[in-house]
C-alpha cells in the first residue's frame, strides 16, 4: 500500500514539473521569437534607402513617384527573403500628430495593403511611444486598422516597430566623422612611412588602403588641385579651388585651403549637392596637410530628426505556428518522458492476472506514439534549420544590397561630375544644337578611348532633344536611333541628371548616368555615360561572397549578344552539356593546388594535373606514359615503386612521407595520399595520387624552435598578451629590465607597469594603430617593480590567425633610460647657457620667431631690449673671473625675476643679455618691464667680503614696425640703441627709432 502511494505521489509530482515546463518553454520560445522578429526588423531598417524616404510626401501623389516605386520594389524584395508571414510597412506623423501609411510591401488592393497617405485610425500606444521616444518596441498580437477603403478590420498579428532616422550613419552608409577623421590620419601615418610617391599610387587606387566602400580619403596640393581620389580618378588634375558642387554653395575648398595652410588640420561643414541624386545634404570633411598635400576624407552628416517608424508585421496564425513549432519538440520528450514514467508504474503495479494482457496490448500503441514523437521532432528540427538557413541568407542578402548601394551610388557620382563640364562645353553645346556629329566626334572620339583604357568607360552617347542618337563614341557608325531607356526617359521628364542600372542586350549590367545639356536656358541634347559594373561586383566576390545572376535566354538577342562579348573582349562559344561537363572536371582537377597523378595497374602514368607538372618542371606530355625509374632518382624511384605494388596488391589506401626532388632541382618533404581505383568490371585498374609538400611545415618546426631559443636569450624585453591583453608569456630580459618575475606577470594586464605618464589619447592612438596597421612603435614611460620610472623603446606587433582575427599581441621593448637622460642633457646644453640656465642664442631665435608670428594675430606688440652690464669688465679684471661669474649668475637670476611669464630673457655672450617681451598693449607698457631689468642689473653684488655693483644700458625696439623686419634686424635695431644708451651716460634706456 505504501509502496503504491509512493509511487502515486511521484507520478503526481512529475505531471506538475511537467505543466512547469510546458509553461516555460512557451514562454521562452514566445521570448526568443519576439527578439527574432526585432533582429529580422534591425536587418531591414538597416537596408531601407533613407534618401528615398526622405523624397516621399504621405500623400496619394507618391504612386506616381519614382523613389516611391523604388522604395516599393526594396520593401517587396526584402519581404521575399523573410520567413514566410511578414510584412513590412513604413508610417510618418503629421504635425497635427495624426500617424498615416507611407508605403508598405503588399501588393496594391490585397488585405493589409495601405496607400500613401492613409490615415490610421486608432494607432497603438506603442507606435505612438515610437514615434514620441524614438526607441524601438514590440506591438501587438491584437490590433484593429483600416483598410484601403476605410473600413475597419481586425487584424490579430504582431508588429515589431523601429524608428528611422536621418542619421549621418544612414545617409552615408555607415561613414560617421569619426571614420573620415580616422582615414585621414591612417593616410598620413601611410605616406609618412612610404612617402609621397607610394602614397599617390596606392591612393589612387579604387582597390587600395584607402577606399572602404564610400569611406575613403583624397588628396589636393597646396593649390587644390586634386592629386589622388580613389572614386573619381578624372577630377585628378583639375584644380577645384574655385569651384562649387552646386549654385547655392559655398567655396569650401578656399576654407579648407585656409585653414589647412594656417593650422595645419581641422574640420569644415558645408551644403553639398551629392552628384547621384542633386539633393543638397550637410557634409563635414576632415583634412591634414604633411608636406605639400592635403589629405582629406568626408562624411555626411544627417540631421537626427525622426522620419518615420518601420514595421515588420507576422499574421497571429504564423505566429502561432512558429511557437508551436520551436515548443513541440521539448514538449515533445517531456511527454515522452511522463509516458514512459506511467509504464514503469503500470508494470510495476501489483495488480490481478487477468488485466495483464491488457496492459501487453496497450504497450504497442506506446511505443507506437514514441516512435511518431521522434519522427515528428525530426521534422520540427528539420523545418527550424531551414527558418534559420533562410534568416542567415535574408541577413547576408540585406549587407550586399546596401554595400552595392553605396558602391553604385559613387560610382555614379563619379560619372555624374565627369558629365558636368562635358555638357557646360559651348562647343558640346553648339554640335547637339546643329546636329553636329562629325565635330562632336573629333573633339571627344580622343577622350573617350582614354576613358575607356584607364576608368573601363564603355558607353558614351550624344543625344538631341527627342532622344535621337546623334553620336555613339563607342560605335560612331551606329547612329539615329531613338534611346528609350529608363535613364533617358528619366531625364526627360525631370529635367535633371539621372542615373540606373539597366540591362542591355549583351546580357550585361550597365550603370548609365544621362545629363541633360542646356543652351541659353533651352535643352539642346542629352549626354550619357556607361560602365559595366564587374568591378563592384568583383569587389564583392574578393570580400568571399558568391554572387549569382541568372539571365534568361529569350530576353537576349544572340548575333547581338555575341558581338558585345566580342566588343569586351570575352569568350562567346557556347559549348554541350557533355563538353562543358568534361571542360569542368579538367579544370577542377587543375584548379587544384595540390600536385595530382595516375597510374595504370603496371605503375605508368597515364595523367596528371597542371600542378604536378609544375611540381616536376616537366610538361603532361613528357610524363604521361612514363614510370617512376624514368622520372626520379634511383634511390626514390625504388621507394615508390615499392610503396605502389604494395598499393596494388592490397587495394585501398595509402599514407607515407617521402621525399620529391622540386623541379628547383631540391629535394621537397612531402606526404603521399594514394587511393586504388577499379575498372568497369570491378579490377583494381590503377591508383591515383596526392602530394601534399610538408618542407613548409618541417622548416616551420626549425623556425619554431629557433624563435623559442631567440625569446629567451634576447636581450630585450619581450611580452606576449592574448586578444584580451592578458599576460601569456614573458622572457627573462622582461624579469632583467622590469623586476617582476615569469609567475607574478602571467594572467595579469600589462597595465600594472603603468606609470601615470601617459594620458588616455596617447593609449587610444596606440591602440588604433594596432587595429588599423597591425603593429606600434614608439617611447613609453613605464614603472618597475621597484617603483621606478624607467624609458623604454618598444614595439608591439598584432599576430592574427588565418582569417584575420586578433590572436596575440607581441611586445618587444629595451630600457632607453640612461639614453633619456643623456639626450636632455644634450639638449639642455644646446638651447640653455652652461653658466646661468638662461636660453642661449638658439633657442632666443626660435622664441623670438614665435613670438613675432603670434603678435599680428593677436593685434598686440611685443619689445625687444639689448642689454649690456656697464663696468663688468673691470670686475673680471681686477677682482678675478670667479667674482665676475658670480655676478653674471646673481644678477642673470634677479633679471629673471622681473620678466613676466610667456617673456624670455637669453644670456646671448659675455656680459649681453636680450629679453623678448611679448603682449604689450603700445610701447609704453613696455616702461615698468625696463625699469625693474635696470634696477635688479644695478642692485650690489656680495663676493665674500667685497661688494660688487654694476649697472646697464638698454636699447629697446618694437614690432610690429611700418616696415616689414626679420628677427636679425630686430636685434641689430636693439644694440644700435643700446649704444645710444651708454653714450647718453649708461644706466639707462634708449628706444630705436624706427622712422
Amino acid at each position: 500500500m505504501r509502496k503504491n502511494q509512493w509511487m502515486l505521489a511521484a507520478l503526481l509530482s512529475l505531471l506538475i514539473a511537467g505543466g512547469l515546463f510546458a509553461w516555460w518553454t512557451v514562454v521562452r520560445v514566445d521570448r526568443e521569437l519576439r527578439e527574432d522578429l526585432l533582429q529580422q526588423a534591425r536587418l531591414v531598417a538597416q537596408s531601407v534607402d533613407i534618401e528615398r524616404v526622405n523624397a516621399l510626401t504621405g500623400t496619394p501623389a507618391d504612386l506616381d513617384s519614382t523613389e516611391y516605386r523604388r522604395l516599393k520594389e526594396q520593401l517587396s524584395a526584402m519581404r521575399a527573403s523573410l520567413p514566410p508571414g511578414r510584412s513590412l510597412y513604413l508610417m510618418g506623423r503629421r504635425a497635427d500628430g495624426s500617424v498615416l501609411s507611407l508605403i508598405d510591401s503588399e501588393a496594391p488592393g490585397s488585405r493589409g495593403n495601405f496607400p500613401p497617405g492613409q490615415i490610421i485610425a486608432k494607432p497603438s500606444d506603442a507606435l505612438l511611444q515610437v514615434f514620441a521616444d524614438k526607441t524601438e518596441a514590440l506591438d501587438g498580437p491584437l490590433g484593429d486598422s483600416a483598410d484601403a477603403q476605410g473600413a475597419t478590420q481586425k487584424l490579430t498579428r504582431l508588429s515589431a516597430l523601429l524608428p528611422v532616422r536621418d542619421t549621418a550613419t544612414a545617409l552615408s552608409g555607415l561613414v560617421t566623422p569619426d571614420d573620415a577623421q580616422a582615414m585621414v590620419r591612417k593616410a598620413v601615418d601611410f605616406y609618412r612611412r612610404h612617402g609621397r610617391e607610394r602614397f599617390i599610387k596606392e591612393c589612387n587606387d579604387p582597390r587600395g588602403e584607402f577606399r572602404k566602400g564610400s569611406l575613403y580619403a583624397f588628396a589636393y596640393d597646396h593649390d587644390m588641385t586634386m592629386r589622388a581620389h580613389p572614386v573619381l580618378p578624372e577630377l585628378v588634375g583639375q584644380n577645384l579651388l574655385d569651384r562649387k558642387d552646386w549654385s547655392g554653395g559655398k567655396y569650401f575648398r578656399k576654407e579648407i585651403q585656409d585653414m589647412a595652410m594656417s593650422m595645419g588640420r581641422g574640420w569644415v561643414d558645408y551644403q553639398y549637392e551629392n552628384p547621384a541624386n542633386k539633393r543638397i545634404q550637410p557634409k563635414s570633411t576632415y583634412f591634414e596637410r604633411v608636406d605639400d598635400l592635403i589629405i582629406s576624407a568626408g562624411a555626411y552628416k544627417g540631421s537626427g530628426e525622426l522620419l518615420a517608424v518601420l514595421g515588420m508585421g507576422v499574421d497571429a496564425g504564423d505566429w502561432q505556428w512558429e511557437k508551436a513549432a520551436r515548443s513541440a519538440l521539448p514538449l515533445g520528450m517531456m511527454l515522452v518522458l511522463v509516458i514512459g514514467a506511467l509504464s514503469v508504474v503500470a508494470i510495476n503495479r501489483r495488480v490481478d492476472a487477468s488485466p495483464k494482457p491488457l496492459l501487453r496490448r496497450l504497450l504497442l500503441p506506446l511505443m507506437a506514439m514514441v516512435l511518431l514523437m521522434m519522427l515528428g521532432a525530426g521534422a520540427l528540427l528539420w523545418q527550424q534549420q531551414r527558418q534559420r538557413l533562410a534568416s542567415e541568407i535574408a541577413a547576408q542578402t540585406a549587407m550586399v544590397r546596401r554595400e552595392l548601394r553605396v558602391d553604385l551610388d559613387n560610382q555614379a557620382a563619379g560619372l555624374s561630375m565627369a558629365l558636368q563640364p562635358i555638357a557646360a562645353d559651348a562647343t558640346v553645346q553648339a554640335a547637339l544644337r546643329d546636329g553636329d556629329a562629325e565635330r562632336l566626334l573629333a573633339v571627344w572620339g580622343p577622350v573617350f578611348k582614354t576613358l575607356n583604357r584607364q576608368y573601363k568607360l564603355t558607353h558614351a552617347y550624344f543625344l538631341d532633344q527627342n532622344r535621337i542618337a546623334l553620336l555613339r563614341l563607342h560605335k560612331p557608325e551606329r547612329r539615329g536611333d531613338l534611346i528609350g531607356r529608363f535613364t533617358a526617359l528619366e531625364a526627360e521628364r525631370t529635367g535633371k541628371t539621372a542615373s540606373g542600372i539597366e540591362l542591355g542586350p549583351l546580357g550585361t549590367f550597365t550603370l548609365r548616368v544621362v545629363q541633360p545639356v542646356f543652351k541659353d536656358g533651352k535643352l539642346v541634347g542629352y549626354v550619357e555615360f556607361g560602365k559595366e559594373i564587374e568591378d563592384i561586383i568583383q569587389a564583392r566576390l574578393d570580400s568571399g561572397l558568391d554572387l549569382a545572376v541568372t539571365i534568361r535566354k529569350e530576353f537576349l538577342d544572340r548575333p547581338t549578344w555575341e558581338e558585345g562579348m566580342r566588343f569586351l573582349g570575352r569568350e562567346a562559344a557556347q559549348h554541350t552539356a557533355l563538353q562543358n561537363t568534361l571542360q569542368f572536371q579538367k579544370d577542377l582537377l587543375n584548379a587544384v593546388p595540390s600536385p595530382i597523378f595516375h597510374k595504370d595497374a603496371q605503375g605508368v602514368y597515364i595523367g596528371s594535373n597542371k600542378a604536378f607538372d609544375g611540381y616536376l618542371g616537366l610538361p603532361s606530355e613528357a610524363i604521361i606514359g612514363k614510370t617512376v625509374f624514368d622520372l626520379s632518382p634511383p634511390d626514390l624511384a625504388e621507394q615508390y615503386d615499392q610503396a605502389d605494388r604494395a598499393l596494388l596488391n592490397n587495394p585501398g589506401t595509402q599514407t607515407y612521407e617521402a621525399s620529391v626532388v622540386h623541379a628547383n632541382g631540391k629535394r621537397h618533404d612531402v606526404i603521399f595520399n594514394k587511393a586504388t581505383f577499379t575498372d568497369s568490371e570491378g579490377k583494381v585498374a590503377g591508383l591515383i595520387g596526392v602530394i601534399l609538400d610538408i618542407s613548409e611545415r618541417k622548416q616551420a618546426e626549425e623556425k619554431l624552435h629557433l624563435a623559442a631559443s631567440v625569446f629567451t636569450h634576447a636581450r630585450e624585453g619581450i611580452l606576449i598578451t592574448s586578444a584580451d591583453g592578458t599576460i601569456i608569456d614573458v622572457n627573462e630580459a622582461f624579469t632583467r629590465i622590469t623586476g617582476y618575475s615569469r609567475d607574478e606577470v602571467l594572467g595579469r594586464n600589462p597595465r600594472l607597469l603603468s606609470s601615470g605618464h601617459h594620458d588616455r589619447e596617447f593609449y587610444a592612438t596606440m591602440w588604433r594603430s594596432l587595429i588599423e596597421n597591425g603593429h606600434w612603435y614608439g617611447e613609453v614611460w613605464n614603472r618597475r617593480k621597484s617603483g621606478e620610472v624607467f624609458a623604454e623603446m618598444q614595439t608591439i606587433s598584432t599576430v592574427r590567425d588565418d582569417l584575420g582575427n586578433t590572436r596575440e599581441y607581441v611586445a618587444l621593448f629595451s630600457d632607453i633610460t640612461a639614453l633619456k637622460e643623456h639626450e636632455k642633457q644634450l639638449e639642455h646644453i644646446a638651447h640653455f647657457d652652461i653658466l646661468t640656465s638662461l636660453p642661449n642664442r638658439v633657442l632666443l631665435a626660435d622664441r623670438l620667431r614665435q613670438a613675432m608670428a603670434q603678435t599680428p594675430r593677436r593685434g598686440l606688440r611685443l619689445a625687444v631690449a639689448f642689454l649690456d652690464l656697464d663696468g663688468f669688465k673691470s670686475i673680471n679684471d681686477n677682482d678675478g673671473h670667479e667674482a665676475g661669474d658670480n655676478l653674471l649668475m646673481t644678477v642673470a637670476a634677479r633679471m629673471q625675476q622681473t620678466m613676466r611669464e610667456g617673456d624670455t630673457l637669453a644670456r646671448i655672450g659675455g656680459d649681453e643679455f636680450v629679453a623678448v617681451l611679448i603682449d604689450l598693449a603700445d610701447p609704453s607698457a613696455s616702461e615698468p618691464l625696463l625699469t625693474r631689468l635696470l634696477d635688479a642689473a644695478a642692485q650690489p653684488v656680495l663676493a665674500g667680503a667685497a661688494v660688487l655693483q654694476v649697472s646697464a644700458s638698454l636699447g629697446v625696439t618694437f614690432y610690429p614696425q611700418a616696415n616689414d623686419v626679420d628677427a636679425d634686424q630686430l636685434l641689430h635695431q636693439a644694440d644700435e640703441a643700446m649704444y645710444q644708451a651708454k653714450l647718453a651716460g649708461k644706466n639707462r634706456y634708449h628706444v630705436f627709432d624706427a622712422g
